[in-house]
C-alpha cells in the first residue's frame, strides 16, 4: 500500500504512439459475465471500459471524446 500512494516513478518522455495514456488495474475480469457485462458478486451491476482489470493504451481521441 505505501508503493501505491508514495511510490515515485521517472518518466522519460512519450511512448511510440505519443498522444497516450495507460489504463491498468479495476474489476477483477472473473468478476464479470462478459455476456451481459454484469457483476457476478452483486447482480444488477454492470460495467464498461476502463473500469475493467485490463492494461492498455488509451488513444487520446478517447479521452477527448468523453469530454464533451
Amino acid at each position: 500500500m505505501q508503493e501505491l500512494t508514495q511510490g515515485q516513478y521517472q518518466i522519460k518522455g512519450k511512448g511510440v504512439f505519443k498522444e497516450e495514456f495507460v489504463t491498468c488495474g479495476g474489476v477483477n475480469l472473473k468478476q464479470v459475465n462478459f455476456k451481459t457485462m454484469e457483476s457476478r458478486l452483486v447482480p444488477g451491476l454492470h460495467f464498461a471500459g476502463e473500469i475493467l482489470d485490463i492494461d492498455g493504451v488509451i488513444p487520446f481521441h478517447e479521452i477527448l471524446d468523453t469530454n464533451d
